[in-house]
């Protein structure tokens, strides 16, 4: 039977012949409306937190893994407040590198620094995790890397460094352009930079395997707000790209947005997790680099 509110009740007879309708709603119906009522508030949440999940999937198949180039830095180590900082090359044009979740003391993102820092850029690579990273898990989960993110390398902390600490002493450097690439992390923070890139005087922005946490729609809604040129190099197994390209083909600097896919790399391949005595590895990160300049330069156009 159904009731005035279209509500399906079973009938089911008690023991004196009548059909408990009115204790069927309280007892099985109202609670379970209740749930639906609970799970719908929560469903935003619930859907990003998902999301997420997918995308870090990516980076826990990568493993834990940290390669070594056994190349010595080019760049310098120094403190400029509680920010740990690494600095390589000169130029009036900044190039701000945000490393992956294995963090500062990485050698493959220290050589691409200095990679990036040869073609005429002052390149820096700020400690935004300030001494932690995932060297420092117990486990390698994808709930370890969830909680650094949330504690260590949420947007608001970056930026704020940025402001209060990055952008400052780089301008006292001399330099008055910024651009920004990061890897894994680092390019999941891109994507959040990109709204306000302008206002901070970025004049173009990157991500390299980049840890697209959201649903396609708020990445692509991101994407769409940028104020300045972006950039996305993608491995096979990340995050689809089809909401950045979506993005960029309406957006009014579509001729300046970048995206690539290597379909033979897995997540992580251009920083900590990239084996570079493999050759068709080593080459692709020459590739991904060379990508990068040419994009950085077309705009500073």
């Amino acid at each position: 039977k159904t009731c005035s509110r279209g509500v399906l009740l079973y009938r089911s007879a008690d023991s004196s012949g009548r059909y408990p309708y009115r204790r069927v709603v309280q007892e099985l119906i109202a609670p379970r409306l209740f749930q639906c009522a609970a799970a719908a508030e929560q469903g935003l949440s619930d859907l990003l937190e998902n999301k997420m999940s997918d995308s870090c999937k990516a980076c826990i198949d990568a493993g834990s893994i940290v390669y070594d180039t056994k190349e010595p830095a080019k760049g310098v180590e120094s403190k400029v407040g509680e920010l740990d900082l690494y600095t390589v090359g000169e130029g009036s044009t900044a190039i701000i590198v945000a490393y992956d979740i294995f963090g500062f003391q990485v050698t493959n993102t220290r050589n691409n620094c200095d990679v990036l820092a040869a073609a005429g850029y002052t390149v820096c690579m700020p400690d935004f995790f300030r001494g932690d990273s995932a060297n420092n898990f117990k486990e390698f989960t994808m709930e370890a890397v969830q909680n650094l993110i949330k504690t260590k390398g949420n947007y608001p902390l970056v930026k704020n460094d940025l402001e209060q600490t990055v952008l400052p002493h780089l301008k006292a450097r001399g330099c008055d352009k910024f651009l920004w690439v990061g890897f894994c992390w680092g390019g999941l923070i891109a994507l959040e930079l990109a709204a306000d890139a302008k206002d901070l005087g970025f004049v173009g922005v990157g991500g390299i395997h980049a840890a697209l946490k959201e649903s396609d729609e708020i990445t692509s809604k991101k994407a769409a707000a940028t104020t300045v040129p972006l950039m996305f190099i993608q491995a096979g197994n990340d995050s689809d790209v089809k909401p950045l390209m979506t993005a960029f083909d309406a957006h009014p600097l579509k001729d300046k947005h970048m995206v690539r896919v290597f379909h033979d790399m897995a997540h992580g391949w251009c920083a900590a997790r990239g084996d570079r005595s493999i050759p068709r590895i080593m080459a692709a990160v020459k590739s991904t680099l060379t990508i990068t300049l040419d994009f950085f330069a077309e705009a500073l156009r």
